[in-house]
């Protein structure tokens, strides 16, 4: 009879290795009509808990891997490793070492390279009588396996053909001088004496192999088969993260994954079974093929686990999935079953969809910002009183009927359904995603749908009250040198033809779209001047104040000014041009101070105070010399009501939009502001934005913004 064994040792979390290696064992034994052995490796006395031994079991059971045998100690097995070292050593296959681990280490030393050091079987020609005579003198030794001579081989049954030769592995110890076995000998004695017949494992342990099959042959015993396991990397083809690879199991539980959905997706890991939806664990079993296990690594995909949590969620029986709630819906009424069944197809996990339920139990709401940002007020404000009396109407409360009424009223009222559909959500679930919005309301109820939408439109009504600011960006137009595609920095160069074409088309669309402007700010570099010059004469609003400062000007790109970016990138690699242009932190080499690109020798700075012109500047930097000019000046301006327009640079507007939308320092790196096209930014009496969008249309928006991305890459 096949018979398989897990053996993990309870000094750490079951991991995602681990619990792969044990659901192949399991699948093997399961699919032979075998049996499942549970080993707990304890012998580490200082590090091996009965806490992590509990963690492992409970991480086992939730996967659904039961065990047929065990769980059997190897702490409590000692004595039985003691028998068969001293078999060892009867049969002149092990040997008494009486070198101390000083005598060890000097020797070790002499060595010209230590690291190559094998133990150099000094104590392997002591006769067996004189090494008896020492050991009853009290003489302190260790056991120490006599490894054969030749070649030690076997066929992995995952791997192939697998050979060491002797001379690469050393007389290794299988018992201390206190008379505790080491790790080989436990592993042979025990999987000997219970009876296993197959050593599935990870790759990791190819390397004590060898000498587990020497201690085999010492023993006069029939090796099992092994086969070994390849290794799970993350994405990118390296060892698997610590979020993923070394933490509990149970901490994807905790997650809101589904125990079958990660049995489904480990068993999948370098299998036969590549798997696009949740299947049952016997289906699993009947198709598992141990022979179809693949040598190379496999992946971990944590999307492809999501995407089969995802799908198991939204098709599995209500009732089970009920159960595997329970978990997440604490302190709460539970919801009902309509509300489950719309929410959970847009739910990946149980925290999600627990998450997704909230409104559908809790009365308080609290709405997403970006949410209301997307929500024309004045447009809602006016019509969504009626839209709620025709919904009061409703007689039978079904999808139908409500996609009926939404539909018919918005076309006689000459406006679009998402126009209904959009503050309908919001005001709903309090985001802008979710189902059918016909099946959230029917999910939610007619008496709960009206009255939150009745508590949404006396917030549209007070956000309309509240006071609102508008904020005109714009990036200058392309520069000589942005067509040239060079570092610019502060290196004071004009705009191209293009770029005054950029910049007539933003103050035409300005124009178009009734913008009138009391104060404009800019830098001390001539092509965001121009740019904001030639807007205003567009506008015919050249008579408004200016404001030029340093502060606006573009992040000083140091050493790099004036380099060709592909240039640099053929040279330096395109990830480390991005680090220069993008980095949040990282500053481009220096200027000395003796260049004359230097700003201390410009005398436009000339008032600036020592310390303050930059040699160099990381985003970080360009943040930190901006901040002061938006919180003295251009903060003051709009709050006093003056209606501002900023015409300045791709990093000092960064800066600003990076503080108004609380941007993190990987997401403002990542931003791409296009030359030449307006950004509008409404700003409520706090300065914290509503809303803000771009004044031009998604493709020309869109093929602005990949024209910036593209600069740094070689041969662009």
């Amino acid at each position: 009879m096949i018979k398989v064994r897990f053996a993990p040792s309870p000094t750490g979390y079951l991991h995602i290795g681990g619990a792969r290696t044990a659901l192949i064992n399991y699948l093997f034994a399961k699919k032979s009509n075998g049996k499942f052995v549970l080993r707990i490796e304890d012998t580490d006395e200082n590090r091996s808990t009965m806490e992590m031994t509990e963690v492992i079991l409970e991480g086992l059971s939730w996967l659904g891997i039961e065990w047929d045998e065990g769980p059997f100690f190897q702490s409590q097995r000692k004595n039985l490793h003691k028998e068969f070292a001293n078999k060892l050593l009867e049969r002149n296959c092990a040997y008494r070492c009486f070198c101390s681990k000083e005598e060890i280490e000097e020797r070790r030393k002499k060595l010209e390279n230590v690291s190559e050091w094998k133990y150099d079987r000094k104590c392997r020609t002591i006769s067996l009588e004189e090494s008896k005579r020492r050991a009853e003198r009290g003489e302190p030794f260790v056991l120490r396996c006599k490894i054969p001579e030749g070649k030690i081989e076997w066929k992995d049954f995952v791997k192939g053909n697998i050979s060491f030769d002797s001379s690469q592995i050393e007389d290794f110890v299988i018992l201390r001088s206190d008379e505790t076995p080491t790790y080989n000998l436990s592993v042979v004695v025990d999987d000997y004496t219970l009876g296993i017949t197959h050593v599935i494992r990870g790759e990791d342990h190819i390397s004590n192999t060898p000498k587990q099959i020497a201690i085999y042959k010492g023993l006069d015993i029939e090796p099992p088969f092994f086969g070994h396991l390849p290794l799970i990397l993350g994405k990118d083809r390296k060892k698997l993260s610590k979020r993923h690879g070394t933490t509990s199991v149970l901490s994807f539980k905790d997650e809101g994954i589904c125990s079958l959905a990660l049995f489904n997706f480990l068993a999948s890991l370098g299998t036969n079974l590549d798997v696009e939806k949740c299947i049952s664990k016997e289906e699993i079993i009947n198709r598992f093929e141990l022979d179809k296990i693949k040598k190379s690594a496999s992946v971990f995909d944590y999307e492809k686990l999501l995407f089969l949590n995802g799908k198991l969620i939204s098709e599995m029986n209500l009732n089970e999935l009920k159960k595997e709630m329970k978990l997440f819906i604490k302190n709460l009424p539970f919801p009902e079953d309509r509300a489950i069944t719309v929410m959970r197809t847009r739910s990946k996990t149980l925290v999600d969809l627990s998450n997704n339920l909230k409104p559908f139990v809790e009365e308080d709401l609290n709405y997403d910002e970006k949410a209301i940002s997307k929500i024309d007020l004045n447009l809602n404000s006016d019509y969504f009183s009626e839209f709620i009396l025709e919904l009061e109407k409703v007689d039978e409360w079904k999808q139908n009927k409500i996609e009926e009424v939404l539909r018919e009223f918005a076309e006689r009222k000459g406006i679009k359904a998402k126009d209904l559909i959009h503050p309908s959500r919001l005001f709903l679930l309090g985001k802008s995603e979710s189902p059918s919005i016909f099946d959230v309301f029917y999910a939610m109820g007619k008496e709960k749908s009206i009255r939150r939408l009745k508590k949404g439109f006396d917030f549209l009504k007070t956000k309309k009250e509240e006071k609102m600011y508008k904020l005109v960006l714009l990036r200058h137009g392309e520069s000589v040198w942005n067509k040239e595609n060079r570092f610019t920095g502060w290196t004071d160069v004009d705009l191209s033809e293009e770029g005054i074409k950029e910049a007539k088309e933003a103050g035409a669309i300005l124009k178009k779209e009734n913008y009138i402007f009391d104060i404009a700010y800019t830098s001390f570099l001539k092509r965001a001047i121009r740019t904001l010059w030639i807007v205003l004469e567009e506008l015919d609003q050249m008579w408004i104040e200016e404001v030029k400062s340093w502060r606006l000007n573009e992040r000083h790109y140091g050493a790099l000014q004036g380099l060709n970016k592909s240039e640099m990138a053929q040279k330096y690699g395109e990830e480390q041009v991005k680090i220069w242009r993008r980095s949040y932190s990282t500053a481009p080499p220096p200027l000395e101070l003796n260049d004359p690109r230097h700003p201390i020798h410009d005398v436009r700075y000339r008032e600036l105070k020592k310390g303050e012109h930059p040699s160099s500047e990381s985003l970080k930097d360009t943040v930190a010399r901006f901040l002061p000019l938006w919180h003295d000046t251009i903060a003051p301006a709009i709050l006093s009501g003056k209606r501002v327009l900023i015409s300045a640079h791709g990093n000092s507007l960064r800066a600003l939009i990076k503080y108004l939308d609380e941007m993190s320092e990987e997401d403002i790196v990542a931003l791409n502001i296009p030359t030449g096209i307006p950004l509008v930014y409404e700003l409520d009496r706090n300065l914290k934005p509503i809303k803000h969008h771009y004044l031009a249309d998604e493709e020309k928006l869109k093929a602005a913004q990949e024209k910036v991305a593209k600069q740094g890459k070689a041969g662009k």
